[in-house]
């Protein structure tokens, strides 16, 4: 993914074409992310989306709000990029990038201490995904959701919503399984599902 990285910006600073260049600085910033190079990741969405067009610049922030979350960063900047960046495409239920764009954007208010509105932001996100019948879009929205916080109100949702994951993932989705079962292992212990507890440690190993 490192080695991929450099070589989608090498791209990148090739072609003369703007759109085209935000799409290899994307995929880049993309590769760097499941490098675990957050840092080098955030740098690149930020110059993907001052060069792409609107949908990319929405793209550049969903990707990175995922780059700030994973080291537990403050979302302030996450929220600025994703609130922007859907205020210049148009509003769109049906829209999936619009739709993981406000899971997101759920989650980057969840890390700048707005929980309470972060959750609303998130249910519906996650009831627009599952209007759109796209397993992927409900596992990407669902994932969000789940992680928003560790607090005890609330946590009986978001382990249902945990467990929604895991059964995706081993089904029609095959990411992000060792994630829901983590989030699902740490509500299951929260209210005493020793089943669920037991469950997720299997998915882990």
């Amino acid at each position: 993914h490192d080695d991929a990285g450099s070589l989608f910006v090498r791209a990148a600073e090739i072609t003369p074409d703007t759109e085209e260049r935000a799409e290899l600085l994307l995929r880049a910033a993309e590769s760097w992310d499941l490098a675990a190079d957050t840092a080098r990741a955030r740098a690149t969405f930020e110059r993907a989306s001052e060069v792409g067009n609107a949908r990319q610049r929405l793209r550049a922030a969903i990707g990175y709000e995922d780059a700030s979350w994973r080291p537990g960063l403050p979302g302030f900047r996450a929220r600025d990029m994703l609130t922007a960046a859907l205020a210049a495409v148009p509003p769109d239920d049906d829209d999936p990038l619009c739709i993981e764009a406000l899971g997101s954007l759920a989650r980057a208010m969840a890390f700048t201490g707005a929980v309470d509105e972060a959750e609303q932001i998130a249910a519906r996100a996650v009831e627009l995904a599952r209007a759109r019948g796209d397993p992927h879009l409900l596992a990407a929205t669902l994932r969000t959701s789940v992680t928003l916080t560790l607090r005890p109100r609330g946590v009986a949702g978001r382990l249902h919503r945990a467990t929604e994951l895991v059964g995706l993932t081993n089904t029609r989705v095959n990411d992000w399984l060792g994630a829901a079962s983590m989030y699902r292992a740490a509500y299951s212990y929260l209210v005493g599902d020793r089943v669920g507890l037991d469950e997720s440690e299997r998915h882990l190993d």
